[in-house]
């Protein structure tokens, strides 16, 4: 598998509605694209999307590191999917990456050995992964809203629920949460975020005012996360973890009191290769892992969506985020149906790319 052609776009997409993530307002989502192509016209799309707030790198900066990355894949011969996952872009450059930036090239090498061995991007890695998985609707905003929203999903089958929460008081969070928990079927799961919203005092005071509504975990209750398993001892809830993954190595994760889950984002962590060894280490110490986005436009939700078939099936993983973007760089949009992700409208040969919200960069 060799590369004639590596090529760099960048976009700009508007939002349906205003992100907000910690001190950033976000109405657009930026971001780059990777296409790698061979002689025989076999192609590999990936995306590279740093998000404000969340991500260490700066779209500049990962706009001069991509560049300095696609230079070295012409004319290279591209790794064999289990070294893609050992070595990831290890194996093209010894030098420091960007998390996205490793995240969109291992994708677009995925996708390009998906496309040229001709089967789908998760049989690569599980040749018997299902061709549909299970989403948690994402609810955002007031209390009348996220309890519209859960209504509309569970009617609609999603059999699993997130509340953002954390930007409100603590006394109209609660109030939130027990509203969702009652209109919503028992056995539909819960889960809350807060993003490292609170101090320790508030967030038990609010853990302990929802412990009794059949929480599946809440993610980042504390802005200081040396006190979760504390968190835990004095509310009774289960955690996850998400921002505080970013630079800690998957081997050091201890199985701590309390915790239940690790948030997988790849454009945050830094690839495929690093989540397939969070994968591989959260299930030796028993862990859920749900792999999540970071409102990537439906290129990066298709790649997710593939890992988190061939890594944890069964799982709702945590990509609702289509309905975030007012425009979409696919011209079929990921799109969620029963509370599921099917592929079948997405197959790796009708990846039809937008390309008139494409603008290319030259890779010298």
């Amino acid at each position: 598998m060799k590369i004639v052609d590596a090529r760099l776009f960048q976009y700009r997409l508007p939002l349906a509605r205003p992100l907000i993530l910690k001190s950033h307002r976000v109405m657009a989502r930026e971001g780059l694209v990777v296409q790698l192509t061979d002689q025989d016209s076999h192609v590999g799309w990936g995306e590279i999307a740093p998000l404000p707030g969340l991500s260490v790198e700066t779209l500049s900066e990962a706009h001069d590191s991509a560049i300095r990355r696609l230079r070295l894949l012409r004319s290279h011969d591209l790794p064999e999917a289990g070294s893609l996952l050992e070595m990831g872009i290890g194996l093209l450059t010894d030098d420091q990456v960007p998390p996205s930036v490793a995240c969109g090239v291992e994708t677009a090498i995925m996708n390009f050995s998906a496309h040229w061995r001709g089967v789908e991007p998760r049989h690569l890695f599980d040749p018997s992964a299902p061709n549909s998985i299970p989403i948690n609707g994402l609810l955002t905003g007031s209390k009348e809203e996220v309890v519209a929203q859960a209504r509309q999903m569970t009617s609609s089958g999603y059999e699993a629920l997130k509340i953002k929460i954390g930007s409100e008081s603590v006394d109209s969070e609660i109030d939130k949460v027990k509203s969702v928990r009652t209109i919503i079927p028992p056995h539909t799961k819960l889960r809350l975020d807060a993003n490292q919203a609170w101090g320790f005092d508030t967030a038990v005071l609010f853990g302990k005012s929802v412990s009794h509504l059949d929480i599946e975990y809440i993610e980042e209750p504390l802005a200081d996360s040396r006190r979760l398993e504390q968190f835990h001892e004095q509310t009774g809830l289960v955690y996850a973890l998400d921002e505080s993954l970013t630079g800690v190595s998957p081997e050091s994760l201890v199985a701590a009191k309390g915790l239940g889950a690790i948030i997988l984002k790849p454009t945050i962590l830094g690839g495929l290769a690093i989540t397939w060894r969070f994968v591989r280490h959260a299930k030796e110490i028993g862990l859920k892992l749900v792999v999540s986005s970071a409102f990537e436009s439906s290129i990066g939700l298709l790649a997710l969506a593939n890992l988190a078939c061939a890594t944890a099936p069964t799982i709702a993983c945590g990509l609702d985020t289509a309905s975030w973007f007012a425009d979409d760089l696919l011209v079929n949009p990921v799109r969620t149906a029963d509370g599921r992700l099917h592929f079948a409208d997405y197959s790796i040969d009708c990846m039809a790319i937008r390309r008139e919200l494409l603008v290319e960069i030259p890779v010298p």
